[in-house]
């Protein structure tokens, strides 16, 4: 799956620098995380749930296209996406790729 290439405007500036303390998500990557959960898991019960597994494959995607670029904050982004992929293809019996 292609990454996105768009890097929104809330994003500049987060950048790795060296020496920083822990990094913190930015609230709008915790508000995409739980939108693409809700819509992964209202496409499950619609009897899609591959197609909701696909959602959250973006947002993975998402995240690792953050870390490439540099931004402190997306390897947790990152572990978070495959915990939710993890209980997700487990809950609703999708093959993890």
């Amino acid at each position: 799956m292609p990454c996105p290439a768009l890097e929104p405007a809330f994003l500049e500036g987060q950048r790795r620098s060296g020496g920083e303390s822990a990094p913190v998500l930015p609230t709008e990557e915790v508000e995409l995380l739980n939108d693409l959960m809700t819509d992964a898991e209202s496409l499950a019960a619609m009897g899609r749930a591959v197609d909701g597994y696909k959602f959250l494959e973006f947002g993975l995607c998402w995240a690792e296209a953050a870390q490439q670029r540099g931004f402190l904050w997306a390897e947790e982004l990152i572990r978070r996406y495959q915990g939710a992929l993890d209980s997700y293809a487990a809950s609703y019996g999708v093959p993890r790729d």
